[in-house]
């Protein structure tokens, strides 16, 4: 495994570790659940005043970059912020037809190296959900975004060649090196053509 590998291996122990620890927090103050998503705290080397002078990149703000995305590029449907309810991160709706409409499961993580270098966690019952029709990935890096996109049946047919941690969890660490996209966590694949497929919805709607 190469050094980057290593990092990012670690920062999957350490949330993990968190996870138990909040989890335990949650019970013994009688705390409500955050909102769900990847996000790992940076630490060290940022000073209070250098973090007030950027944008607080929430996935709250990545998830809002992505639906304001797909209604810019995509004029036959209507993207809005989904909720627990409807099972997913962001419905898509088809203008002509209401009552047709596509649920994405919505990923968010921070870059956590000095290049787009992501870390995500997908539970095996969401890749299988029939419910879900859309997996979308999301890296913040540099103020900017970077974007991923899978069908349910491409999320499936991707992890074949992934292994599933003891939680039964999948990891994907996207990275941007020699000019292309890939996907590190267990072997290195090529994920370019995932990349930036923001009119992909028009199609499945």
């Amino acid at each position: 495994m190469s050094n980057e590998g290593i990092i990012l291996e670690l920062f999957s122990r350490v949330k993990s570790l968190e996870g138990k620890v909040t989890v335990l927090e949650n019970r013994l103050n009688s705390a409500g659940d955050e909102e769900e998503g990847n996000d790992i705290p940076t630490s060290g080397g940022t000073t209070n005043q250098e973090n007030d002078s950027l944008e607080k990149i929430t996935r709250s703000v990545a998830r809002q970059h992505v639906i304001d995305r797909l209604n810019e590029t995509n004029k036959d449907i209507t993207a809005l912020k989904g909720n627990k309810a409807k099972g997913s991160g962001v419905v898509i709706q088809s203008k002509s037809n209401p009552d047709k409409e596509l649920k994405a499961k919505f990923y968010y993580s921070k870059s956590h190296l000095e290049h787009v270098s992501s870390w995500h966690t997908v539970s095996h019952k969401d890749i299988t959900n029939d419910d879900i029709d859309l997996h979308i990935f999301t890296v913040s890096y540099n103020q900017e975004f970077y974007t991923f996109f899978f069908t349910s049946d491409e999320l499936i047919d991707f992890i074949r060649g992934k292994r599933s941690d003891n939680s039964d969890l999948f990891h994907f660490y996207f990275q941007y090196r020699n000019g292309r996209y890939v996907e590190v966590r267990d072997q290195e694949y090529n994920v370019s053509k995932f990349y930036d497929r923001w009119t992909l919805v028009s199609d499945l709607v």
